[in-house]
């Protein structure tokens, strides 16, 4: 007899009032929340997310009114935890308004939940608080759907091609050696483009670092896009955004390109930009035409992810019964030492192998 198993996952949401409700969103559907969703799992998607996010002017009420606020997540214990992250605001993490959070979570992960799947700010926070390792900053905003390779063994990776092509939006990096070194298993990397998911056991948790964003939408990527070119036309930013690779037709490029030299043709010493001249930016007619090809991908890394969560909630990887004890905040102006304790298994030379260099 076939038996469906909810599985309770705790989104973490730390974006922005612009990207809040979207990226909910994303995440519900890369882990198959929703009517006719989740073949084997049933998940049960518990919103949380920190003060000042739910007081934000932009925030719905309404929207607000589903999240807990993030404090209330320590007295739970969840199968599973997405941590999101946010735009960065500086080069040291330990500088970013969501490090005190971060800290508290990684401090609380080993014994209160089974799995962390940490998003892009949130896995080089865990990085440097586990690891001791620090990011580097790229000498421009990384945007593109990048082609690496897949790690075939890896229990994320089941059904999944040896080769996929998942978007990436950042302006730092961890390199991919450090991450190896450190014991962490790349599930899906590549020599010349970096790492997109990285694995490793602290404690009873499972570190999912995810330096990519598979749970973007098709248009996700243009609309940061657009936002850059607004920040640029508003005299935000001195050089305007290169155009996201590997992800617009030839003729998006095209429209694109035209209108990047119509507005730099506007732009002098003595005459404001004007962010106005956003609206001139054929987005409509441009995403209209963009597909997710990653998409098939996202949500089978979803259902893996989740058939771990269910495996290991009954097996012996997280504590039966043990209660989540709240972690104590750190002190303010003191930087926590980074942690180190091993990886729960020896990763064997098999292991250490990066997936093949991508072919662009």
């Amino acid at each position: 007899m076939h038996t469906t198993t909810t599985l309770r996952v705790a989104l973490v949401n730390n974006m922005p009032d612009s990207a809040f409700v979207d990226t909910e969103g994303q995440f519900a559907a890369l882990l198959g929340v929703g009517p006719g969703q989740g073949e084997s799992h049933r998940v049960s998607l518990e919103l949380y997310a920190p003060p000042e996010r739910l007081a934000g002017a932009g925030t719905d009420p309404a929207v607000g009114s589903r999240y807990r606020p993030v404090d209330e997540l320590f007295a739970s214990h969840p199968d599973g935890v997405v941590v999101t992250g946010s735009e960065p605001s500086g080069g040291d993490l330990r500088g970013e308004p969501l490090w005190g959070l971060f800290e508290r979570i990684f401090d609380w992960a080993p014994e209160g939940t089974g799995s962390l799947w940490l998003a892009c700010l949130a896995a080089h926070a865990a990085l440097a608080h586990y690891d001791g390792l620090r990011r580097r900053p790229l000498p421009s905003k990384y945007s593109a759907v990048l082609e690496q390779g897949v790690e075939a063994g890896h229990p994320l990776t089941a059904g999944i091609p040896s080769r996929v092509a998942v978007p990436h939006s950042r302006a730092n990096e961890v390199p991919t050696a450090e991450v190896a070194a450190a014991g962490y298993r790349l599930a899906i990397a590549s020599e010349r483009t970096g790492w997109t998911v990285a694995t490793g056991e602290r404690g009873g948790c499972l570190l999912v670092a995810v330096q990519g964003h598979p749970e973007y939408r098709a248009d996700t990527l243009l609309r940061e896009y657009r936002r850059d070119v607004r920040r640029f036309l508003a005299a935000e930013r001195d050089d305007y955004p290169a155009l996201p690779a590997g992800y617009l037709d030839e003729a998006a490029v095209e429209r694109l390109e035209a209108f990047r030299r119509h507005a730099e043709s506007d732009r002098s010493k003595d005459a404001p930009r004007g962010p106005g001249l956003v609206a001139e930016l054929p987005f409509s007619e441009i995403s209209g035409r963009l597909e997710a090809s990653w998409a098939p991908v996202a949500s089978r890394l979803g259902r893996n992810w989740l058939a771990t969560l269910a495996e290991r909630a009954s097996g012996p990887h997280v504590p039966a019964g043990a209660p989540a004890r709240p972690p104590a905040a750190h002190p303010q102006g003191r930087p926590a030492e980074p942690s180190r304790p091993p990886a729960t298994t020896a990763m064997t030379a098999s292991d250490r192998r990066l997936p093949s260099a991508a072919a662009s």
